[in-house]
């Protein structure tokens, strides 16, 4: 039988050539749109995915595969591989060093391995269930403060122009609440930021699940909560993760200041 730490280790292996791939291509060549002007993908991304999702069929050929671009096979195996090829890909195409490859390991409705890889600032976050978070091998953790008055808040916005201005209504009636706010444009660097105390809490409407499915262990390894408005699982509805002391609260003001996208295709998730 497989061993999750057997599938933390492929999960590892494979982020490790996807950067491997990522820095021998170097800058994209190509960018095409995909459902906006904001949101793009490269050859790069298409060529990670491809690389993943081939090394995946010939070792674990049962597993299911997810990925962002074109990867979607079903197996019949009860794992899933959920992948995010490079997550930021606008700061790769503007050469911002902040985009990580994502990988998490489903097995059945659990998730039991994950990696980022921030390539970018080559830092490695694994998580194996009930194993704990490191970071380039190291145990993290998240913050102490106990009032969302002093945390440092990470956020991002939809690609959709019209869903971007409701999100940042809803920031606005927070903004004042908070130490300060952040937006790197990496959901899964975000999370594993907050996980290791970078960030005290983060939130993002209309994520998918290679956005923030091994993000989203790594961090409740580390110690920290995720949720959404109503769960204490991550969703497209809202994604919420801070840690463990200001979370209510967190949730509570997000529940108060929240500008509903009564148009978000998320909505019937």
């Amino acid at each position: 039988m497989t061993t999750n730490t057997q599938l933390l280790e492929l999960a590892t292996e494979l982020s490790i050539k996807a950067k491997d791939l990522v820095v021998a291509h170097g800058s994209p060549k190509e960018i095409a749109e995909k459902s906006s002007r904001s949101d793009v993908v490269t050859e790069v991304d298409e060529l990670v995915e491809g690389m993943i999702r081939s090394e995946l069929r010939s070792i674990r050929p049962e597993d299911s595969i997810l990925g962002e671009e074109q990867a979607r096979y079903q197996g019949e195996s009860e794992y899933t591989w959920v992948i995010d090829p490079i997550d930021g890909t606008t700061n790769f195409v503007y050469d911002i060093p902040n985009f990580a490859v994502s990988i998490a390991v489903i097995r059945g409705d659990q998730c039991v391995a994950a990696v980022v890889y921030d390539i970018g600032n080559d830092e490695l976050y694994r998580a194996e269930k009930g194993r704990g978070a490191t970071r380039n091998g190291k145990s993290i953790s998240p913050t102490s403060i106990t009032s969302v008055r002093n945390a440092l808040v990470g956020t991002g916005f939809s690609y959709d122009s019209k869903r971007r201005k409701r999100q940042a209504q809803t920031l606005l009636a927070m903004v004042e609440t908070f130490r300060d706010i952040r937006r790197a444009g990496a959901a899964s660097i975000d999370i594993c930021w907050v996980a290791c105390g970078r960030l005290d809490a983060f939130y993002e409407q209309g994520l998918w699940p290679w956005d923030y499915k091994a993000a989203e262990l790594i961090a409740t390894e580390a110690g920290a909560r995720v949720g959404s408005l109503n769960q204490d699982v991550a969703q497209r509805t809202l994604t919420i993760a801070s840690n463990p002391f200001i979370f209510n609260e967190f949730r509570g003001l997000i529940k108060k200041s929240l500008v509903m996208d009564v148009e978000a295709d998320y909505l019937d998730d």
